[in-house]
């Protein structure tokens, strides 16, 4: 018998368990709700909609969710936000979000080859239509979370109230400042800080379309951000402290390491027929070990070094191919939960953190019990995540035209009747 009593909080089994919980939640939804029924159901797919992407996205974000969970049980017990002391619950931040980025970069540079001219202000628009709405009700949220934290109680003057506030509305480029004097207020939203990088990503999009073209073109792009990188980093850690020198590295570090593994991809998948090998279970075993190999072995670091990335660049090039993992990925419950995966990524921190601090005295000491607080968490973040999708998201989403007749695989003409299509709209 498992001695569950003397159980880690870094035991990666609660993680399992807490993935199969919440499949059944998106299972009981998606059989109770007839809009997400419909959503989910195979005869509704579009053109160009890749379900097992789409239940990637699922795992990923909450992956993301329970490694905050394990961060917060060390806030509790230390008082201090840092990466768990196990190699496994560190990756499960560095991997979604590192793979997030190669779907970011995947999909955007697949539409740039199919149509190298985007037009700069719909292309931004749609975004905007994508994004905004699920955040700003998020910040809602956040607001009146950091009201009744505080007791609703102002500690600064209305102007530094609303200006803070405001340097968080535009996907927080203004940074990350506390509201009201309520220390470590970012904790609420901790994740925002990748929606700048891909928002710097975005607005270059519509500019990249002459690199699309042609792959030499492709590796000079690759290549510069390689260097741009290398230079701001001279510079970001230079004796020099020159303004604006640290973001741009920081950008220029998930070009040349992330969102350039995405565009190689993109860029294989157009030119290269590799799916019969991609789709094999060999390629699903591959796709598994490789996985572990980095959760378990490769201590997880917010630097989101290079090693990572190289090494997830193969599982993400097989996913791309259409491999769903033994058909684990096209799971009507993943798929659902990739759906509203946005919503959760945005949502979970805020859930997490306004239980955590304004029941911390409450909150059980033994990873036991823990988990159990967590699993109620988990489900309540879903369920609000949920309602996020069908209310904020879904509305303002692109209705997708039909997919184009150029093939996302290989130009020639031949095969586009076996092509499998790219739909950017849900990401």
């Amino acid at each position: 018998m498992f001695p569950w009593a003397a159980m880690s909080i870094v035991n990666v089994i609660p993680y399992f368990l807490l993935m199969a919980l919440f499949c059944g939640v998106g299972y009981l939804i998606t059989r109770a709700v007839p809009f997400y029924r419909r959503l989910v159901s195979p005869s509704q797919e579009k053109a160009g909609y890749r379900p097992e992407l789409e239940g990637m996205r699922g795992i990923l974000a909450l992956s993301v969710f329970l490694h905050h969970a394990v961060v917060w049980w060390f806030v509790l017990q230390e008082g201090t936000w840092k990466l768990p002391p196990s190699n496994f619950y560190s990756q499960m931040a560095v991997v979604p979000v590192t793979l997030f980025f190669f779907l970011t970069g995947f999909l955007f540079w697949s539409k740039l080859l199919m149509k190298p001219q985007q037009e700069w202000r719909s292309f931004l628009h749609a975004r905007i239509r994508r994004l905004a709405p699920a955040y700003l009700g998020a910040m809602v949220l956040f607001v009146l979370a950091v009201i009744a934290l505080s007791h609703g109680v102002r500690h600064e003057s209305w102007i530094r109230l609303l200006l803070n506030t405001a340097r968080w509305t535009p996907f927080a480029f203004g940074g990350e400042p506390d509201i009201n004097r309520l220390p470590h207020t970012v904790y609420l939203m901790t994740v925002v800080w990748t929606l700048r990088w891909e928002w710097l990503f975005y607005i270059a999009v519509p500019l990249l379309g002459w690199f699309a073209t042609k792959s030499w073109r492709c590796l000079w792009l690759i290549g510069g951000a390689l260097a741009l990188f290398a230079g701001s980093s001279l510079v970001a850690n230079g004796p020099h402290n020159i303004h604006g020198a640290f973001t741009a590295a920081w950008f220029l570090r998930h070009c040349a390491y992330n969102f350039s593994i995405g565009i190689v991809v993109a860029c294989l998948v157009r030119r290269y027929d590799w799916r019969k090998a991609a789709q094999s279970w060999i390629a699903s075993v591959v796709a598994i070990s490789v996985l572990g190999v980095v959760a378990v072995t490769i201590p997880g670091s917010y630097g989101y070094g290079a090693l990572e990335s190289i090494a997830l660049g193969l599982p993400f090039l097989i996913f791309a191919y259409g491999n769903d993992l033994f058909g684990l990925l096209r799971l009507k419950p993943l798929v659902f939960l990739g759906q509203i995966s946005y919503s959760v990524y945005m949502l979970h921190c805020l859930v997490l953190g306004t239980v955590m601090i304004s029941l911390r005295q409450y909150i059980p000491r033994t990873p036991m019990a823990y988990w159990g607080v967590i699993a109620l968490i988990g489900i309540a973040v879903v369920l609000i995540s949920t309602l996020s999708h069908r209310w904020l998201e879904a509305p303002f989403m692109q209705r997708s035209k039909p997919a184009p007749q150029k093939t996302l695989f290989f130009s020639q003409e031949s095969t586009p009747a076996r092509s499998l299509g790219i739909d950017a709209s849900s990401t």
